[in-house]
């Protein structure tokens, strides 16, 4: 495999890399099985085993360092793709959302876009955040993945969508908060239905006796 340079245009005016590929087959196969939700070595294994019960030797082998350099390669691909979506609309709108997996903090963010005749979804990172859930540290991090992606994300983003605690819609310190002072005037804010919802929720079992 290799990896090419190439110069951005009017369109989308960022350099990106273009991955040239000696076995399109195994990489093909490598991405269904990691959709699939397979681990890297039950990728690696189950690769081998389609080779040896189809008898295709063209799709070769690979260990768990390929099948994982691949996934790289594929969130390098998926990133560049909602970059190039990002440069050629006109406003988009965000979801946040924090959680913590085995004692690590994640900021799970999502981008909503109006793209090619319909509204799009995309499920952008989900960043660690290993200082915890702090207001400043998710803004921080949250700035510098755009920045990354799309560089004039401040002239574009027109709203923000969180679960309405303290830290995300804080008057002061809260991320939207500080997301709002960065963008365009008629920047819209959003507490999430779905966690309005499960707040009612809460309250009512609570008020349930016994």
């Amino acid at each position: 495999m290799t990896l090419d340079l190439l110069e951005g245009d009017d369109a989308c005016p960022i350099s990106c890399y273009a991955i040239t590929m000696n076995n399109a087959r195994q990489f093909t196969l490598v991405t269904q099985y990691l959709v699939s939700g397979l681990s890297f070595w039950q990728v690696s294994r189950v690769l081998a085993d389609t080779k040896e019960v189809l008898g295709i030797g063209s799709i070769g082998s690979c260990t768990e360092g390929t099948v994982s350099k691949y996934a790289c390669f594929l969130c390098a691909m998926n990133l560049q793709r909602i970059s190039e979506v990002l440069w050629k609309c006109w406003a988009f709108s965000i979801a946040l959302n924090m959680a913590t997996h085995m004692g690590t903090a994640y900021c799970n963010t999502r981008i909503r876009v109006w793209y090619d005749g319909t509204v799009h979804d995309f499920h952008l990172l989900s960043i660690p955040m290993h200082d915890g859930h702090k207001a400043l540290n998710i803004f921080n991090t949250f700035s510098k993945a755009m920045d990354a992606i799309f560089l004039d994300w401040r002239k574009t983003i027109i709203g923000a969508s969180s679960d309405g605690k303290r830290k995300m819609t804080g008057r002061n310190q809260g991320v939207v908060t500080r997301i709002q002072r960065v963008a365009c005037d008629g920047f819209m804010r959003v507490w999430c239905g779905a966690h309005q919802l499960d707040l009612c929720m809460q309250a009512f079992y609570l008020a349930i006796p016994d």
